[in-house]
């Protein structure tokens, strides 16, 4: 049984049956890169993302399939391990909802671990936290889509010794 399926057994009868129902391909998977990865054999270009930029009926929407997202995320989680992210390393991350945060975020998830910041606390709030988990990856909206990310990100790596940052547009 899958760590997914496990925790859904744990929390009682009718949540077990209903995620045994539901979770198809992913019923048995012990890792988050194996969801991925089983969601974009199971999937491939359905969709699994879709972003409604303005919220307006008509407005602009991007759908990503499983087989992007999939690969979006397995990147993103190799270049976390390149900058040294392991299994229990925690990466801070500043950023807004874009596609490429999802991928940020799941990627990290699947290299190590996420600490998710609100962008909205004090420098020295922000700084605290990331020397409190031990964080040395910061992964931060750039400019383009948040300056008040990519500022706070600059002052976050500024204050904390071999903090690498990464931006994502």
């Amino acid at each position: 049984m899958g760590h997914f399926a496990e925790m859904a057994r744990q929390r009682g009868g009718r949540e077990f049956e209903a995620w045994q129902s539901i979770a198809g391909p992913i019923r048995d998977a012990a890792t988050l890169a194996e969801v991925f990865v089983r969601l974009q054999t199971a999937y491939g270009e359905r969709p699994a993302l879709t972003m409604a930029w303005t919220g307006a009926p008509d407005g602009a929407v991007e759908c990503l399939s499983h087989a992007r997202l999939g690969a979006e995320v397995m990147r993103a989680a190799n270049h976390f391990r390149r900058l040294g992210v392991g299994p229990n390393d925690p990466v801070l991350f500043l950023a807004l909802p874009t596609p490429e945060a999802y991928f940020g975020f799941w990627g990290a998830q699947v290299a190590g671990t996420v600490v998710p910041v609100n962008p909205f606390l004090s420098i020295t709030a922000l700084v605290d936290i990331a020397l409190a988990v031990g964080a040395r990856v910061l992964f931060a909206s750039s400019a383009a889509i948040s300056p008040l990310c990519a500022q706070k990100a600059a002052e976050i790596v500024a204050r904390c010794p071999g903090m690498r940052l990464v931006l994502c547009d």
